[in-house]
């Protein structure tokens, strides 16, 4: 899977009045959110504020709850997915020590997924297990899960890329946006991906020091650029 504090989606819709938004044709848009989002230079706003807020609402789930099953995370985030036909998906990506490693294993197994191992790709771009590591970031949940499972099990924490907005995250506190690009082989759009990270405790921790210490993992939302842009232009 720059650092930015929010998710830059503000587009210039906020430039031009709603009449012009309609007059132009929806490639120049796309094209524009594209180039824009790829200089991190939009500032979330309107509706993309609400899905800020709905995804730190997941945060708020995972780090009030000392365990949350699959089905809970499904209910949780699927009225969501509805609201929205541009999210790809909800990930869960917990912190999990290597010591830790086989155990959340066989809990995916006992969940329905026999085959459940973390993994990471090969320089051909083909999944193999994980290699030893002192840490991973695996995709544990995802939902919706049909159409997503290839990515289930995946260690972001092996995508140096990934890995950079996972501790951007980590260490500021604050939702972090990727660049917009296609981020795995089967995508058909170009995405963003936004981290939300989640600590122990109900509070993001004051310091860096106590942030890196505390971090549990993030939530990432995943969101398909030009279905966005078709929303935001035809709400209705």
């Amino acid at each position: 899977y720059p650092t930015l504090g929010i998710l830059f989606v503000g587009l210039v819709l906020s430039l031009v009045t709603r009449n012009n938004v309609w007059k132009q044709e929806k490639g120049t848009w796309i094209q524009k959110l594209e180039q824009e989002a790829e200089e991190n230079t939009l500032i979330l706003g309107g509706e993309l504020e609400a899905i800020d807020r709905e995804l730190m609402g997941i945060v708020s789930l995972l780090s009030t709850f000392e365990t949350v099953t699959r089905s809970e995370f499904r209910t949780f985030v699927t009225p969501i997915l509805q609201r929205h036909g541009f999210i790809q998906a909800f990930q869960w990506v917990p912190r999990v020590p290597l010591s830790q490693r086989s155990a959340l294993e066989s809990m995916a197994q006992r969940d329905g997924f026999p085959g459940f191992r973390f993994r990471e790709q090969d320089e051909a771009k083909s999944m193999r297990p994980a290699e030893p590591r002192s840490e991973y970031f695996p995709i544990y949940y995802i939902e919706p899960s049909a159409g997503n499972e290839a990515l289930l099990g995946f260690d972001a924490g092996s995508q140096p890329e990934l890995l950079s907005y996972i501790t951007a995250a980590r260490d500021s506190g604050t939702t972090t946006a990727s660049v917009t690009r296609r981020w795995f082989e089967d995508d058909q759009q170009k995405g963003i991906l936004v981290f939300a990270p989640f600590y122990e405790g109900n509070s993001v921790p004051e310091t860096a020091e106590e942030r890196r210490r505390l971090f549990r993992g993030t939530v990432v939302g995943a969101y398909r650029v030009t279905d966005m842009m078709e929303q935001m232009i035809h709400p209705y």
